[in-house]
This record gives structure tokens, sequence and C-alpha cells, in this order.
């Protein structure tokens, strides 16, 4: 005898692809806490090497200008991930 999944009876409609897709971004808010730690670090790092940079070398600035934009993007990914985490925790209660 073969078992009858709900999936087979409801066929998946877009706001369920949407809920699947948002439920993959935010899982492991563990994970994504770590790398917002990790992207906020990199980036008062960059900002600290473009400060002194001012003062010192100029290879200083090129290096703190390098390292600002991959840890503007993983704090933000990693922060909206953990803003969806919340919502979606907020909502299924």
């Amino acid at each position: 005898m073969a078992t009858i999944r709900i999936r087979d009876i409801i066929p998946v409609t877009p706001p369920m692809l949407i809920q699947q897709k948002l439920n993959q971004i935010a899982g492991n808010p563990r994970r994504r806490f770590r790398l917002f730690i990790l992207g906020l670090c990199l980036f008062a790092a960059a900002l600290s090497l473009l400060y002194a940079g001012l003062n010192h070398n100029i290879w200083l600035t090129r290096v703190g200008t390098l390292l600002l934009a991959p840890a503007f993007v993983l704090c933000a990914t990693s922060y909206v991930a953990l803003l969806i985490n919340r919502l979606l925790n907020f909502f299924q209660d």
C-alpha cells in the first residue's frame, strides 16, 4: 500500500515556495550570528585601516578599502538572515 503525502494532494504554490526559501535563508541562526559578528569585526578593522592609512601609509588605505565591501556584505546578509529568522519565529507562534 502506497503512502499518500500531502505534497501529492496539495500542489506547491508560490507562497509555499517563498516560505521554503525564507526557511532556507534563515536556517542555523547561531552560524548567522557568528558570521554577523565576524563581518562587524572585519568592518571595524577596515575602518581602522582607512583611518590609519590617512596618517601613516597609503597602502593601509587601499587594504582597508578592499576589505570594506566584503565585510559590509557579510554583515548585511547575516543581519537580514537573523531578521528573517526572528520574523518567522514571531509569525509561527
